[in-house]
């Protein structure tokens, strides 16, 4: 059976392919500097050119899962945050 996704435009920004690239690919790459966990939601970004701008389309579940990830390492390691913000 085929799952279906829903996305979500989060925001949009008027940049340059290349910029657009750069952080989708450093969003969504598995996996994190941060875990060994890997994202289940792919893909968990699509981004659309619309308007001279890009709208960035994000898995609304991806970004549950992330923040339900993060959230939790932050609960068991008190120094989580401190390590994640030298990655």
């Amino acid at each position: 059976m085929k799952k279906n996704h829903l996305y979500e435009k989060l925001f949009a920004r008027d940049f340059c392919l290349p910029s657009v690239e750069a952080w989708v690919r450093g969003e969504s790459t598995n996996p994190k500097g941060w875990t060994e966990l890997k994202q289940p939601f792919l893909p968990y970004i699509i981004t659309e050119r619309f308007d001279d701008t890009i709208r960035f389309n994000y898995d609304l579940q991806g970004v549950d899962w992330v923040c339900n990830l993060l959230s939790k390492l932050a609960h068991e390691d008190k120094s989580f945050l401190k390590k994640i913000s030298l990655v």
